[in-house]
């Protein structure tokens, strides 16, 4: 044994997958992209969580619950990510939500990666929400799938894609920039 010092990575991310309607024909490839990843992330030591967002929505009722966890931070990640593509986008409303769920947590660095096919359904909303999480030291990311334009407001932290073949190629690329260059910083 040897006394020494070893740099940790201290990070905690939470994946944000949009299940809107027309996430339809693409749901089980993005969720299914979501599981490797995370399932990646775990084996590495950080803190991973997965929310769908909105969560469920019952035809007979208007209410739509806003977020669904799949796999909360601190639980093992598991392959029962079983979602439905029905309703809206309410990504300030998840948003708010991700950053109430992660500011307790101990990771020095938090990072929340969206995954969307639309546009918010309040884009002045969720424009504030990213900046309150940027000043409140979240590092917020985002894939998109074909042209999304709240994207534009994270110069440098989003890519588009234009097919779901690219989904998990690019979400383990944007993630592994985010984090090797942090840790180079």
């Amino acid at each position: 044994m040897r006394k020494g010092t070893r740099v940790g990575i201290n990070t905690a991310v939470h994946l944000l997958l949009d299940c809107s309607g027309s996430m339809t024909p693409n749901i089980r490839l993005a969720s299914t992209a979501c599981h490797a990843v995370a399932s990646a992330l775990e084996t590495v030591g950080i803190n991973v969580a997965i929310t769908a967002f909105p969560a469920s929505h019952d035809p007979v009722s208007t209410e739509q619950k806003t977020v669904g966890r799949l796999v909360r931070h601190g639980q093992r990640v598991h392959p029962r990510l079983k979602v439905a593509a029905v309703g809206t986008t309410p990504l300030a409303e998840s948003l708010w939500w991700v950053m109430q769920e992660m500011l307790p947590l101990c990771e020095a660095r938090k990072l929340i990666l969206l995954l969307t096919d639309g546009d918010p359904d309040t884009p002045t909303c969720a424009l504030e929400a990213i900046r309150h999480a940027e000043r409140l030291g979240f590092e917020v990311y985002a894939i998109g799938i074909g042209a999304v334009n709240i994207l534009q407001h994270l110069p440098g932290r989003h890519r588009t894609i234009n097919a779901m073949a690219e989904l998990a190629p690019v979400m383990f690329g944007l993630l592994q920039g985010a984090l090797v260059r942090r840790r180079r910083a």
